[in-house]
């Protein structure tokens, strides 16, 4: 369960110590497992993406499902990145304190239906929610079918 306190409380109290590491893995996983959007950091050579996509966790891993796109193809090219996830926006001054966030950075892995990681991904990821509110295929999430404006489908 995630135990909030205000930043003001925090910083009145002046603590100095640090939590213990599993306690602080366990704050973050909880914290993590309570958002599921985050906004995914890519670079390419010099020119950055900054992009908001769903997520979903396990522990302090993320899983993201993704089609072919500039954020692929930068991870591809450079698997550094870089997440931001917040709990929710402020509207003045005062309730920035109320705000909990995650800056997390790392190596991307990306993984393909060849890979054996991926199936343990897939249940972790509940991709068959957005699919079935979109209308696709829920028989695989690469079976999806995608609807353009012209009112055919391509896969």
């Amino acid at each position: 369960m995630l135990m909030e306190a205000s930043f003001a409380e925090l910083r009145s109290k002046n603590i100095t110590k640090q939590l213990p590491a599993d306690e602080l893995k366990q704050r973050v996983a909880d914290f993590l497992k309570s958002q599921n959007v985050c906004v995914l950091c890519t670079s390419k050579g010099d020119v950055p993406r900054a992009t908001p996509i769903e997520y979903y966790s396990e522990g302090t891993t993320l899983y993201i499902l993704a089609g072919e796109g500039t954020k692929i193809e930068n991870i591809r090219a450079n698997p550094k990145v870089s997440i931001g996830i917040y709990s929710t926006p402020y509207t003045d001054w005062t309730d920035w304190y109320k705000v909990i966030g995650a800056q997390i950075t790392g190596l991307a892995k990306l993984l393909t239906e060849d890979n054996p990681e991926y199936s343990d991904a897939l249940k972790v990821y509940q991709w068959q929610l957005y699919a079935k509110a979109r209308g696709w295929d829920l028989s695989t999430p690469t079976k999806r079918r995608y609807h353009n404006q012209g009112g055919g489908t391509k896969n």
